[in-house]
């Protein structure tokens, strides 16, 4: 993949190379795209005495996490006479990236990328030993996760091609802002909530509800006034 950037009168380009896992061939892969690149959009307006070609500044994004990889993976090519050249290619390791460090170094355009890692959190969440509650409530956290990326993405396309006038209010208010913690913390305390509610219906105890929800005394005093309050309807 290819982004071209233009800032004023200066140009940049890069060559993005997107994977979940790592193979020892991803950074020959890489130059032999940028190569090629380069090729396309040469300068052979000198022809006969030299010819330009630009590479695009190459970025590797390592979607999922993978122990071991360095920032930066060199490629040494070794020329005739013993000449060599290293080719450096920056390594971004995705995984270490949650929407608020992707708003706060502009790089909305991975905000996608966010679902990939949910659904390696929610594999292992269905996979895992835990009580059936506590994983209902994970998967109602990553579930809320899953929908703030999407209403970020939204925003960021909204606030670009500017059509708010063709949404309703209600609409224009979810997706208003790239990132609006806000949201987040309301669908995380709703899932809480939810979660520590289902529990004292079961019969459970308050210290295992607090210890595993994380609520407050007050606020299972509140639960309970509402489960109360239900039952009387």
């Amino acid at each position: 993949m290819y982004i071209t950037i233009t800032d004023g009168n200066d140009v940049y380009e890069y060559a993005l190379e997107f994977q979940t896992i790592f193979d020892k061939e991803i950074a020959v892969r890489v130059f032999r795209y940028s190569f090629e690149r380069a090729v396309k959009l040469a300068d052979y307006s000198n022809a006969k005495e030299s010819i330009k070609l630009k590479m695009p500044e190459p970025y590797i994004i390592l979607i999922e996490e993978i122990e071991g990889v360095k920032d930066t993976i060199k490629l040494e090519m070794e020329f005739g006479k013993g000449v060599i050249f290293n080719y450096d290619i920056k390594v971004l390791k995705y995984w270490t990236y949650d929407l608020k460090k992707l708003y706060n170094e502009n790089m909305y355009l991975l905000y996608p990328l966010q679902i990939f890692k949910l659904r390696k959190k929610m594999n292992e969440v269905s996979y895992s030993k835990k009580p059936e509650e506590i994983k209902k409530f994970e998967m109602f956290r990553l579930y809320d996760e899953m929908n703030i990326v999407i209403e970020n993405l939204n925003s960021y396309f909204m606030n670009m091609y500017g059509k708010y006038r063709d949404f309703d209010l209600e609409v224009e208010s979810m997706v208003k802002s790239f990132y609006d913690p806000r949201i987040e913390e309301k669908g995380i305390e709703k899932a809480k909530f939810d979660v520590a509610q289902n529990m004292l219906i079961d019969g459970e105890s308050e210290e295992k509800i607090k210890k595993y929800t994380g609520v407050s005394d007050k606020d299972i005093a509140e639960i309970k006034k509402l489960i109360e309050a239900r039952g009387k309807h």
